[in-house]
């Protein structure tokens, strides 16, 4: 168990830094694109170790190559394509806080679908963290940016992270970790980058170089290794604990993205890191 939290709070601290490499480039990024290079990058990191690890598509059957390609398309893929564009409409710090309530969407899932008991403290924790996501983002004055095409795309991202997580759950039951992880990205890359040529507009030279470096940075850190360790975690402690868990992601963003841009963090923001902590340890107990 020990080793599962700290698999998911590894990947937690990666995806913190997304947000914040993200908003660099919003308002020129095409979010299929962006997406498709990520995977792309985060496939191509991955491969040698598949080929060390001996794996190949002809050992897989047709069912679990569906549940694969579906894990992919849902967390990877639509998940953080719509995440990319919530932060779009609205910003990051509200598009956060829309996007995490994939916290109790896959746990309602994860009990409904796989069986998974929601005992007291790990909703009491998941409570918690997730006022703490509240909390940390309460200093900033956005609430003027929120609409409907926002809230829209970060219930479309809350919704495909937590059908993604079910399905690798039920994934790992036929496949190793590496081989699912490396084949659900690469399907995302192939789909997203087709999806991208025929719906998003061109890029210029200027913008393409600029969302390679940040796409090749979240890409390899945050879909290879986090991707990972995500799927190491559920296979551990299960959807519900995992998802709860990832509730630091949030809350260490806002301190990241301050520090990135030469801001001083506010005490909220640690506040809010305190309670989401509080909460991830309620939950073990």
């Amino acid at each position: 168990m020990i080793v599962g939290y700290t698999a998911i709070i590894v990947a937690s601290i990666i995806w913190s830094l997304v947000p914040a490499l993200i908003s660099r480039i919003r308002r020129v990024v095409r979010p299929f694109v962006f997406t498709a290079f990520r995977a792309t990058f985060a496939t191509i990191a991955l491969l040698p170790l598949l080929i060390i690890n001996g794996s190949y598509w002809g050992k897989l059957d047709l069912h679990v190559m569906v549940f694969i390609v579906v894990s992919g398309l849902l967390g990877p893929g639509l998940g953080d394509t719509y995440y990319a564009k919530a932060i779009q409409s609205m910003g990051a710090s509200l598009a956060v806080i829309m996007s995490y309530t994939y916290i109790f969407i896959a746990q309602l899932m994860s009990s409904l679908i796989l069986g998974e008991s929601l005992k007291f403290s790990l909703i009491a924790g998941t409570m918690l963290a997730f006022v703490g996501i509240v909390v940390a983002l309460s200093n900033n004055n956005v609430v003027n940016k929120l609409n409907v095409r926002g809230i829209i795309y970060s219930l479309v991202a809350a919704l495909s992270w937590s059908s993604g997580a079910v399905v690798i759950k039920l994934t790992l039951n036929y496949v190793d970790l590496l081989t699912l992880t490396t084949y659900r990205l690469a399907s995302s890359a192939l789909v997203f980058m087709l999806l991208g040529y025929l719906l998003e507009r061109p890029l210029s030279t200027e913008v393409m170089r600029r969302m390679v470096i940040v796409s090749a940075v979240t890409g390899i850190l945050g879909f290879s290794v986090g991707a990972y360790l995500f799927a190491y975690s559920i296979n551990s402690l299960g959807v519900s604990a995992t998802a709860m868990a990832t509730a630091l992601t949030p809350v260490l963003s806002q301190v990241t993205t301050k520090v990135l841009s030469g801001e001083k963090p506010a005490s909220t923001n640690f506040l809010g890191a305190l309670l989401t902590s509080c909460g991830i340890i309620v939950s073990t107990i």
